[in-house]
């Protein structure tokens, strides 16, 4: 009954306020998808941190898949992964050095300045869209969007293989034992 509630709720897109916390059966019930999930958030988080991505997409869509959250839910909860993931990552590299540079932080200041407006900008039309837009539409969306980057991973994959497979024969070291 509590749970049927609970999509009734998400189908009138009504708010639920975040400090009523109402543990239930549902919750008990689903502490190996919660582990799932958590688990997958670290994994997923850990390897777009150390790709240099912010990785919204991919948290949005191990939420719905691994949390059993709808895009209503997933999109709002994977901002507060993301904030958290970078305050982390600035946490660490605050204090470090560029590489190969004397002097001079390892975060460039001047590039965050010219994105983070834009990102910020695009944010907020993304939250406030979101409760507009069907389910149905940000589902095809999101799947073109992870389609489009599989793609331009995958190119930019076979184009650093060609390179250091070129370099590598070029410096002689291929066809040796």
């Amino acid at each position: 009954k509590k749970q049927q509630d609970v999509y009734d709720r998400l189908e009138t897109k009504e708010p639920h306020p975040f400090w009523q916390f109402n543990f239930g059966k549902d919750v008990v019930q689903g502490w190996a998808r919660l582990v799932l999930c958590s688990l997958l958030l670290f994994l997923s988080g850990g390897l777009c941190a150390s790709a240099g991505i912010g990785g919204n997409i991919i948290q949005v869509t191990v939420l719905m898949s691994g949390g059993g959250l709808t895009t209503t839910d997933a999109v709002p909860l994977s901002k507060v992964v993301i904030l958290l993931g970078a305050l982390g990552s600035l946490l660490v590299h605050s204090s470090n050095r560029r590489p190969g540079a004397a002097s001079g932080p390892a975060i460039c200041w001047d590039t965050i300045r010219v994105a983070v407006p834009a990102c910020l900008l695009g944010t907020s039309l993304g939250v406030r869209l979101n409760s507009r837009i069907p389910d149905s539409l940000l589902i095809f969306l999101l799947t073109v969007f992870l389609f489009c980057i599989a793609v331009g991973v995958i190119r930019r994959a076979i184009s650093m293989y060609y390179e250091e497979t070129a370099a590598a024969n070029s410096s002689g070291k291929i066809g040796r034992a």
